[in-house]
């Protein structure tokens, strides 16, 4: 008996010796973190933080054999933990303790294994913040979409529009997911971990990627309508020029819908319903442009009125727009050409035949200028409606018109046509040939 109560002291003692040296190690290691500095090599900072971790485990081990402590060690261990806890943001930072207890059997009262779920960066204060930013602009990028995606639908888009949608829209629903679903969030995580962003930036760096997209749908929202309205009525204007008519309406379309302000594509279009027949269609759109200061398009639709059997109307709106008209800089000789003669087509119509005479001949002094010939393809309209007007007041000048809407009417075109076929008959009844 007396043997077991000698071996049983000569235990305790070596245990105490053991637990002494133990305690000294893990304030050694403890010293040593201490000292490292941000230019340390991140190698020796591994080291140093394992040599903590390791005389931690050491001491633990220890006390499950050790009897109880004495106060003055049990000050020293509290005294070197709190000292790790003070330590543990440059612990954390050199050393990833979640691959380390993947792969080592560590339990979870090893606190000091632990030291990221407990210790809290100071940027992470402002966690909540990110995290309510986050969900703002999240629910602001799932509402602009929702809005340009309306207007994609509406446009019936093609491919380009269709990519303009399907980008961005992929890319906010998987930003969604990760806010709302536990797997989409511990994807998120995951890639953060595997590009080395330390676990306190996170809910800044997920903040920087959400605004980073919410500015590029905003930018979507704002700009991609009016490049995409663009491209298309680009699109549709080379294809009418080309004479693909129906392909030609359907993208000067798609252009409106995806920008209603943008003006061209309005006159574009009508045009383009001109040439399908499309009277009242073209009407329309010159309506809409012209409202919105498009010179073109009130005289074109004026022209329209005309032959409506509206020149009230159509005398009416050019005489509105006249001072703007005239004093457009970017209007071509063409249109200038076309304003003064269909002005004097409608006086022709309310038989005010003097105001229709001094239009008349504001539009034969454009027909002098060098450029008329290649810039006016309607050069016999002018002298058809004069010959008319003259006619009508028994003037014998009226002949000389004729002569002239004969030679150089276009029978390709139906107005000019049914003019040159006047212009026969009249000259016929002078025995004038008609070339």
């Amino acid at each position: 008996m007396q043997v077991q109560t000698d071996n049983d002291c000569i235990h305790i003692l070596m245990n105490q010796r053991s637990f002494s040296t133990a305690i000294a190690n893990y304030e050694t290691a403890l010293n040593d973190l201490s000292l490292l500095k941000s230019t340390t090599p991140r190698t020796k900072k591994q080291a140093v933080g394992l040599a903590v971790l390791n005389a931690r485990d050491l001491l633990a081990d220890l006390l499950r054999e050790y009897p109880p402590l004495s106060p003055q060690e049990q000050q020293d261990l509290l005294r070197l933990d709190d000292k790790l806890r003070s330590h543990a943001e440059k612990l954390v930072k050199a050393l990833d303790l979640e691959t380390y207890r993947r792969s080592f059997p560590i339990s979870e009262q090893a606190w000091w294994w632990h030291l990221e779920t407990t210790w809290v960066h100071s940027w992470n204060r402002w966690d909540w913040l990110w995290k309510f930013g986050r969900v703002g602009f999240t629910a602001g990028n799932l509402a602009l979409l929702a809005d340009f995606i309306t207007r994609f639908f509406a446009s019936g888009a093609g491919l380009l529009g269709a990519v303009a949608v399907v980008v961005p829209g992929t890319l906010t629903l998987l930003q969604a997911d990760s806010e709302v679903n536990r797997r989409g969030e511990a994807r998120t995580n995951q890639l953060l971990k595997s590009l080395k962003i330390p676990t306190y930036c996170w809910e800044e760096v997920k903040f920087g990627g959400t605004f980073l997209l919410f500015c590029g749908v905003l930018g979507l929202w704002h700009f991609g309508p009016t490049a995409l309205s663009r491209f298309y009525r680009v699109l549709g204007w080379n294809q009418f020029l080309n004479e693909e008519f129906a392909i030609a309406e359907k993208n000067l379309t798609r252009a409106i819908a995806f920008n209603p302000e943008n003006i061209r594509a309005h006159y574009n279009l009508g045009v383009v319903y001109e040439e399908l027949g499309n009277v009242e269609g073209a009407q329309a759109q010159y309506q809409v442009a012209g409202i919105s200061g498009w010179n073109s398009a009130n005289i074109n639709l004026s022209r329209l009125l005309i032959q409506e059997g509206q020149p009230d109307e159509a005398a009416q709106l050019l005489v509105q727009n006249a001072a703007q008209i005239e004093a457009d800089p970017t209007l071509s000789i063409s249109d200038q050409y076309d304003f003064w003669t269909y002005l004097g087509w409608a006086r022709l119509k309310q038989d005010r035949f003097t105001e229709a005479e001094e239009a008349f001949a504001q539009a034969l002094d454009l027909t002098e200028v060098p450029e008329a010939e290649s810039e006016i393809p309607n050069l016999a309209t002018v002298h058809c409606l004069l010959a008319q007007t003259l006619e009508q007041q028994e003037n014998p000048q009226a002949i000389d018109q004729w002569r002239q809407c004969q030679a150089l009417g276009n029978v390709e075109n139906w107005r000019e046509d049914k003019w040159v076929g006047q212009a026969c008959q009249r000259l016929a009844k002078t025995e004038e040939p008609c070339e």
